[in-house]
């Protein structure tokens, strides 16, 4: 069976069809759940009240990420070291971009309820796959998506993004956007890139040098407990992979304690900070190069924000079930760039976090 999955009609039949020659077993229930920003995730049900999940990939010409491989065979290799805090992985099928998973028991991660405790499990699944490193088929993963490993790149993936913005066709027909990326952001952009250059400098960190593989983390990139969930059992699964490979360990921090899907105690942030600090104490420049890449990956979260503004990006949405009023959606988006570059303008000489 090969029919385009753009044919809505059609997806549950093709995921049935899928999930029953895969597991041997008669499907019968497909459901659509919420969740899920690039993808649709469904819950299948069969004969024997067995569970397990599809997940159905964005897939756009404008957009070369292989969320459906890249999950699944970073999940696969993950799970074949022993790493049990994910949903195991079943099969897949690129024709119709689905793969299948185990079901999770479970709930969503309730960020008022969080404990150190918790905090901790997450530095510990880090520290799991840092063990990794070096085993057998590593060699074969890639990069996360959007890693870049010396501070030059890094900015100047900023800069791209920056530019993907500025060069939309309807700019002008959106005032408040340009102000902001003309008037506010870019001037701040070359402050902080300045800035960076000096402080590599003075710390003795190459501008431009990749740093060396052992020094890097693999990660699922888009790492926090918003793609988690907390199973009957207690135990946090951790979810959302399709970004997963070898990554900078001073991103994947920067990255959990600006996520805004996260609202997180600022002494849980500190305690995340100095944990994943000193448990990669063989990576000695890590602190000084995260106090200085953290402001920069606070102004990429700011051009994360305005996503919705750009015409590829509202496909994924739109796939993915969430986008609603585009118009109130972009104004809030806005509203949160704003907010991050204001906190970064006033912190970014002095890093709030793990000063010790």
């Amino acid at each position: 069976m090969n029919i385009s999955l753009k044919q809505k009609s059609d997806v549950l039949a093709q995921i049935s069809q899928f999930a029953s020659e895969v597991l041997t077993n008669e499907v019968v229930e497909v459901v659509r759940l919420d969740g899920g920003r690039n993808s649709q995730i469904y819950k299948i049900r069969c004969v024997d009240q067995a569970m397990y999940v599809a997940k159905v990939y964005f897939q756009s010409a404008n957009d070369k990420r292989q969320r459906l491989g890249n999950e699944f065979f970073g999940l696969h290799f993950l799970w074949n070291n022993g790493i049990r805090s994910i949903a195991q992985p079943i099969a897949m099928d690129e024709n119709i971009s689905c793969a299948l998973y185990e079901f999770i028991k479970g709930e969503k991660m309730d960020m008022d309820t969080l404990t150190i405790d918790d905090v901790e499990r997450a530095v510990g699944f880090l520290f799991e796959l840092d063990r990794l490193k070096g085993l057998e088929g590593s060699e074969r993963l890639i990069p996360a998506s959007e890693a870049y490993f010396s501070v030059k790149n890094i900015v100047a993936h900023v800069e791209r993004r920056l530019t993907r913005l500025t060069s939309l066709e309807d700019l002008n027909m959106k005032p408040a956007l340009k102000e902001y990326l003309y008037v506010k952001f870019e001037p701040f952009l070359k402050i902080l890139a300045d800035w960076a250059q000096k402080e590599c400098k003075a710390c003795h960190i190459d501008y431009d040098k990749d740093i060396m593989q052992e020094q890097k983390i693999l990660s699922p990139s888009d790492f926090g407990f918003h793609n988690a969930l907390r199973s009957h059992d207690r135990q946090i699964i951790f979810l959302d992979f399709e970004y997963f490979g070898w990554d900078d360990p001073a991103k994947t921090i920067s990255d959990f304690i600006l996520h805004p899907a996260m609202y997180l105690k600022e002494e849980f942030k500190n305690f995340f900070v100095q944990e994943m600090v000193e448990r990669l104490d063989y990576n000695v420049k890590l602190k000084s190069r995260l106090r200085i890449l953290y402001p920069i990956f606070g102004l990429k979260w700011c051009l994360i924000f305005l996503n919705e503004f750009i015409p590829n990006d509202l496909k994924r949405r739109e796939f993915a079930g969430n986008l609603t009023d585009r118009q109130l959606v972009q104004q809030t988006q806005l509203e949160k760039a704003q907010k991050m570059l204001i906190k970064i303008q006033n912190t970014y000489k002095d890093f709030p976090y793990a000063r010790a």
